[in-house]
C-alpha cells in the first residue's frame, strides 16, 4: 500500500514537470515569436535564439529553485521544502497559463495592445505568487517553524533568485 502511493506521489510530481515544460516552452515560443515581429525585447538575437533564451531563462530559474529547496530540505532535515516546491509548481502551471493566454489575446485582438498585455501579466504574477506566499506562510508557520524562518525562506527560495535572474536578464 505505501509502494502504491510512492507511485502515485511520483506520477503526480512528474506529471506538474512535464506540464511545465511543456507550458514554458509554449511560452517562449510565443514570446520569441511576437518579440520576432513586434521588438518587445530589442536584441539583433533570431527567433530561434530568443526563444532559446526565453525558455533557459524560465528552466534555469525553475532548477534554481528546486536545488534550493532541495538544499534547504537536507540543511532542515524535513521534506517542508520539497513540498512548497511542489506548491510552486502548481501556481506555477497557473501563472503560466494565464500569461500563454494573455499572448494569445495580444495576437488574436487587434484592440489589445502590448500595453494591456504587460498589465495583465504583471497582475497573474502578482496574485498568483502572493496566494503561493501565503499559503506558504500558513505551511511554514503550523510546521512548527517561527517567523524569522519564514523570512528566512522568502530571501532565500524567493527574493534572491529574482534578483539574481533580473541581474543576468539586464546585464
Amino acid at each position: 500500500k505505501r509502494v502504491i502511493e510512492i507511485e502515485q506521489q511520483n506520477h503526480l510530481q512528474n506529471s506538474r514537470n512535464i506540464t511545465i515544460t511543456f507550458l514554458a516552452i509554449i511560452l517562449a515560443f510565443v514570446f520569441s515569436n511576437y518579440n520576432a515581429n513586434h521588438a518587445i525585447v530589442e536584441n539583433s538575437f533570431s527567433t530561434g535564439i530568443n526563444f532559446l533564451l526565453a525558455f533557459g531563462t524560465l528552466s534555469l530559474y525553475l532548477l534554481f529553485r528546486a536545488i534550493a529547496a532541495n538544499i534547504m530540505d537536507w540543511v532542515n532535515r524535513a521534506s517542508l521544502f520539497k513540498m512548497l516546491n511542489r506548491f510552486y509548481s502548481t501556481y506555477c502551471i497557473i501563472m503560466i497559463s494565464l500569461i500563454i493566454i494573455s499572448f494569445l489575446a495580444l495576437v488574436a485582438f487587434e484592440s489589445i495592445t502590448f500595453r494591456h498585455v504587460a498589465i495583465s501579466i504583471l497582475t497573474t504574477v502578482f496574485l498568483t505568487n502572493l496566494l503561493y506566499y501565503i499559503r506558504c506562510s500558513q505551511i511554514i508557520i503550523s510546521n512548527g517553524f517561527s517567523q524569522f524562518f519564514w523570512i528566512l525562506y522568502l530571501c532565500t527560495l524567493e527574493i534572491l533568485p529574482l534578483v539574481v535572474l533580473g541581474h543576468v536578464i539586464l546585464s
